[in-house]
């Protein structure tokens, strides 16, 4: 064995620790590889396969883990703020509603989901890449504004967006200027055309 600074408490930890260094075994059958260093495995059959990593509990058949091994273990989810976690990882608060925080100001993160996600209440500082789609869901409106050729917000909770019909002009139904209009390129009018003021053209034809 060339490997130094390991921790293995527990029966049969890190058995299979032969050369990584800073290794830490919590618990029954705990491996942390052959060769991997600063690799924490915690809890009964639980895996490490990489360096610098942590990894909680074990997973159904690997390590020894499963039905298929003579024993009751199954693949753990993680709880924090809940002594009966539903999920993988389940973040609950004991009192209010739980938060969790992803990266700083001066320190971003980069949060990926791969799947479909029900979100309730989400608040993204920055760029939210891939945040459309189909499908329906609920949540909270914050702000929504209104920028040229819109009418109806600022939104902060719920409304209706509209389209300013003094700005962007209508393919149906007739339409009503005031001030000075500029269109570069042909204009094909179809019907009668009431102009209260001057036209300057370079060309008419008809």
């Amino acid at each position: 064995m060339t490997g130094s600074e390991n921790t293995a408490i527990g029966e049969n930890a890190l058995q299979g620790n032969s050369a990584g260094s800073f290794a830490t075994g919590l618990g029954f059958g705990t491996d942390a590889g052959s060769n991997f260093s600063n690799a924490t495995a915690i809890g009964a059959f639980a895996r490490v396969a990489e360096n610098n990593a942590l990894v909680l509990g074990g997973i159904t058949g690997t390590n020894g883990c499963g039905a298929s091994y003579g024993n009751p273990c199954a693949s753990v989810s993680v709880g924090i703020g809940t002594t009966a976690p539903k999920a993988t990882l389940d973040v609950e608060a004991p009192t209010g509603s739980p938060t969790v925080n992803f990266g700083s100001a001066s320190n971003p993160a980069s949060f990926t989901v791969n799947g479909t996600t029900t979100v309730g209440s989400l608040t993204v500082t920055g760029t939210c890449t891939g945040c459309g789609g189909s499908g329906s869901g609920g949540g909270t409106v914050s702000n929504v504004g209104t920028g040229l050729g819109l009418t109806g917000g600022p939104i902060t909770g719920s409304g209706t967006l509209s389209i300013n019909t003094a700005v962007v002009p209508q393919l149906a139904g007739g339409n009503s200027f005031s001030g000075a209009q500029s269109v570069n390129g042909a204009v094909n009018v179809t019907g009668n055309t009431t102009v209260t003021g001057n036209i300057a053209a370079s060309a008419v034809e008809g």
